[in-house]
């Protein structure tokens, strides 16, 4: 059984292997309106059968990320010619957000360039997966940003960034 809770905003979604129940639409519907059971099928979708999974022979970088906190882990492989992703794969254990952020990440890199990559936000990233992510589950959500974004600094022979350079929280002084 997946059970996703979204703290911020007090909605509880049950998943069973298959068919979510009818309950779980319900206070979905009953909170958002009509739309949010999309979104919410959105994610189930992406982490039941996750796209561009398994690794690449031929990978230009490779680049591994853990969330210590939760166990959830990204590993990454990317295909770069010419400055663009012409190909992607990525292997991954986790909460059915971070896997799925991964998921739908993935189908927006191919023919991408480094710049444009490098350019994406944690906006971004929440946008694509089209649900509210609450204080708790916000490196769930990014990890997938995470991992893209220092596997192009390790291609590129820079150093990998910090959480906070990667979802752009300024530091208190």
């Amino acid at each position: 059984m997946l059970f996703i809770v979204s703290h911020t905003l007090f909605i509880t979604y049950f998943a069973y292997r298959s068919n979510p129940p009818k309950q779980a639409y319900f206070t979905i519907k009953q909170y958002y309106g009509v739309h949010m059971d999309l979104y919410a099928d959105n994610i189930l979708d992406h982490f039941r059968d996750p796209r561009n999974t398994g690794a690449l022979k031929k990978a230009t970088v490779d680049h591994e990320e853990l969330n210590h906190a939760c166990g959830d882990s990204l590993h990454l492989w990317l295909l770069l010619d010419g400055g663009k992703v012409t190909k992607v794969g990525w292997e991954g254990e986790g909460c059915a957000i971070s896997q799925a952020s991964m998921s739908i990440l993935s189908e927006e890199l191919e023919g991408k360039s480094e710049d444009e990559i490098l350019k994406l936000t944690k906006d971004d990233i929440y946008e694509m997966l089209g649900v509210p992510i609450g204080p708790r589950r916000f490196k769930c959500a990014l990890m997938s940003l995470h991992v893209l974004k220092n596997a192009l600094h390790k291609a590129q022979g820079n150093t990998p960034q910090t959480w906070v350079e990667t979802v752009s929280i300024p530091e208190e002084n």
